[in-house]
């Protein structure tokens, strides 16, 4: 299971309330105000970070909340700056206003980061209001209140690993045999007509679920089609693949297969989506391979 959508509880820190105090020192009858002032409150950021791939972390966490700024205090001492809140969510999260449906934000980046809920300002210490019409103001400011809001987190999952093949090429099945995700599958070609994309779990293969990632299942290509669709896409790592495993029944095409890989320098990849074998194997190897990837 993975969520792609949730709704938080977010609330900012409140601003720390001013203070009222004079200076009282030996031989200084009449001291003036030294009344500091309060500390913002906390505020609430979200950061986009490649770690993450789903919004699990949020199954059971719906509510944060940024710390209080101290009141300030007399001597002119400040009040502390209220702790705030980091929310990392994966790239591509949109972020909403539950209320009023706005869109505050969407983190396509790694490392791309928004407050979505302000602190509030520290109130002003009495200090802050002495003229020469009045020389020991009892007047402070209390802090003000942090924002606070319900806000909706959507993931628009990014592909890792994309699957691209023949038509009829059984990426649809193999897509269904390590994630989550239903395609349509049938035995005739260009049944995807549009991307599919699951998330691998590799929790549910034994393995680490930080290792997880999103695989896109792509409509079928014809020879040459992904260099002249798109140049990035063309320079991106590559593996061969050979699926359908369990219907091989000429040996020669084995061996071919394997020669190709071994040009490539490459370990030859033989899976089955029907059985299942080697998908566990292949599902080990690309967690390892992109975990490799997101550490450089």
């Amino acid at each position: 299971m993975f969520l792609d959508y949730v709704t938080l509880h977010i609330e900012a820190g409140h601003g720390g309330a001013g203070a009222m105090s004079f200076r009282r020192e030996k031989g200084i009858e009449h001291g003036g105000p030294d009344g500091g002032d309060g500390g913002a409150g906390g505020s609430v950021q979200v950061r986009a970070t490649r770690a993450l791939n789903t919004l699990n972390p949020f199954r059971n966490v719906r509510a944060f909340a940024a710390g209080r700024g101290s009141a300030g205090e007399g001597c002119l001492r400040h009040g502390k700056d209220g702790v705030d809140v980091l929310i990392e969510v994966p790239r591509g999260t949109l972020i909403r206003d539950a209320e009023s449906g706005e869109v505050l934000a969407e983190l396509m980046e790694d490392a791309q980061q928004v407050c979505i809920a302000r602190g509030g300002r520290g109130g002003l210490g009495n200090n802050n209001f002495k003229s020469a019409t009045n020389r020991t103001p009892r007047h402070t400011q209390p802090g003000e209140d942090g924002e606070i809001r319900e806000v909706e987190f959507e993931l628009k999952l990014i592909a890792d690993v994309g699957l691209a093949g023949f038509p009829n090429a059984g990426k649809s099945t193999l897509v269904s045999r390590i994630s989550a995700a239903r395609p349509k599958i049938a035995d005739y070609p260009f049944t995807t007509l549009e991307p599919q994309l699951g998330v691998v779990a590799m929790e549910a293969f034994g393995g680490d679920d930080r290792d997880s990632f999103v695989i896109a299942d792509i409509p079928g290509l014809i020879e040459g089609e992904l260099k002249a669709f798109s140049e990035v896409l063309f320079a991106k790592p590559r593996w061969l693949v050979a699926t359908k495993l369990d219907a091989l029944q000429d040996e020669d095409r084995r061996h071919r297969f394997e020669a190709l890989c071994r040009e490539r320098g490459q370990e030859p990849i033989f899976i089955s989506g029907v059985t299942g074998e080697g998908v566990r194997e292949l599902a080990f190897r690309l967690g390892a391979a992109l975990s490799e990837l997101r550490n450089q």
